[in-house]
């Protein structure tokens, strides 16, 4: 398995809730090093967007020019929150950002709901279309309607690895 990077989520304001998700990311990083896979934690503002132009053409005529923003990383990530809490997220979520929805389950305050969370995945988010080779980068996106909802997803992350 290639080494990647956790991103985290921006902290929220409770103090207990900070801890216990600090907790957790220590332990899934403990976790993922035991398992041969060099983490890093950073915060979703220290992980850029790029704009990508990708031009079109069939039998050496133009379909056209169409600007994507894709994910601007050299690893595969873990994400952490939802559309409303990690801007990361809400560019995967993002209409016509990419080629195709990267992502099956739009995350955010009222879906999945209180106390819920979604594991998913999310492939080829350095580039704006499924890249079968070994420059792209999938991630694994773990959030919850809420901060308890984020925390169960975490939780059953670590379990599930």
């Amino acid at each position: 398995m290639r080494a990647g990077r956790k991103v985290n989520n921006d902290r929220p304001d409770n103090p207990l809730v900070k801890r216990l998700i600090g907790y957790i990311e220590e332990h899934l990083q403990a976790l993922l090093k035991q398992r041969g896979v060099s983490t890093r934690l950073l915060n979703a503002s220290e992980v850029s967007i790029a704009s990508t132009n990708v031009s079109l053409s069939e039998s050496g005529c133009s379909l056209g020019t169409f600007q994507y923003s894709v994910i601007n990383t050299t690893n595969n990530l873990v994400i952490v929150g939802n559309v409303r809490n990690n801007k990361l997220i809400a560019n995967l979520c993002q209409k016509d950002a990419y080629t195709y929805d990267k992502i099956l389950e739009d995350v955010d305050d009222q879906y999945p709901g209180k106390a819920r969370g979604v594991i998913q995945v999310a492939e080829s988010i350095n580039k704006p279309y499924f890249c079968p080779t070994d420059r792209v980068r999938d991630a694994i996106l773990v959030g919850g309607s809420d901060e308890e909802g984020t925390i169960r997803a975490l939780a059953k992350l670590m379990e599930l690895l």
